[in-house]
């Protein structure tokens, strides 16, 4: 882990990550590029290659990233400009990090939050993809999307991956959308507030926040539960195991025998 800035220029320093890692760092006082030249193992002198970065605290200077990396956090005060090497895998941005980047088309996992806040192409391989903090650019989801969390001040138009499973909304986005058949669970919080076709793939619905609009549930639905203002009458599906109501919602309800009920802090069985 990064935390601090290396003030020592043209000399191989060794900074002790864990009892099994150091890292040896060169910082080019022409060019002034952080370099990772040699990670090694100080029990066995043998090299190791950086899989794992974590950026954050007070590190704020340029640096070159190693060609192996697979996992890189960037937090703190870093706000440096960066090139992601091809192999990366996962990539989570945190903190004051506001610079424009490419994403490596190896990323399957991607975090944006804090202040970054850039136009991005997202890689064909993503499948986990979250958005919050200041992040408020259009994006195109790629196919093989499987997972999306929007939070933040995000809030633009959106289509939803075919492959797409799990969503969940909160905060500031309102946008229409349509849900692929391949969803399996669905969380709508925050200011969304459109029509919605439910897909019979869908197992688990949760309704909160701003969200008022008349529903047809799947026949397929196992766990709803229904918070916010909505307060629409509705058909419950026989297969329904789990329902969690808000006290503020007032339809009369026909619950089946096998179906778990809870209002409020109170269950029922």
């Amino acid at each position: 882990m990064l935390t601090s800035n290396i003030e020592i220029q043209n000399t191989i320093i060794d900074i002790k990550v864990s009892e099994t890692k150091t890292m040896s760092v060169y910082l080019n006082k022409e060019t002034g590029y952080l370099s990772i030249l040699k990670p090694f193992n100080p029990n066995t002198g043998l090299s190791e290659p950086v899989y794992v970065l974590k950026i954050s605290e007070k590190f704020n200077q340029p640096i070159i990233l190693p060609d192996t990396l697979e996992f890189l956090e960037i937090n703190g005060k870093f706000n440096q400009p960066i090139i992601l090497p091809d192999t990366l895998e996962f990539l989570e941005i945190k903190g004051e990090f506001n610079q424009p980047i490419i994403l490596p088309n190896r990323l399957q996992e991607l975090i944006i939050n804090g202040e970054f806040n850039h136009p991005l192409i997202l890689s064909d391989n993503l499948e986990f993809l979250e958005i919050k903090g200041e992040f408020n650019q259009p994006i195109i989801l790629p196919n093989r999307l499987q997972e999306l969390i929007i939070n933040g001040e995000f809030n633009h138009p959106l289509i939803l991956s075919d492959n797409l499973e799990f969503l969940e909304i909160y905060d500031k986005f309102n946008q229409k959308l349509d849900l692929p058949n391949s969803m399996r669970e669905f969380i709508v919080e925050g200011e969304f507030n459109h029509p919605l076709i439910l897909p019979f793939s869908l197992h688990l619905f949760s309704i909160d926040g701003k969200f008022n609009q008349p529903l047809v549930l799947p026949d397929n639905l196992s766990n709803l539960s229904i918070c916010g203002i909505f307060n629409h009458r509705l058909v419950i599906p026989n297969n329904l195991y789990t329902l969690n109501i808000g006290e503020q919602y007032t339809q009369p309800l026909i619950i089946h025998n096998n179906v778990r009920l809870t209002i409020g802090t109170e269950t029922y069985r």
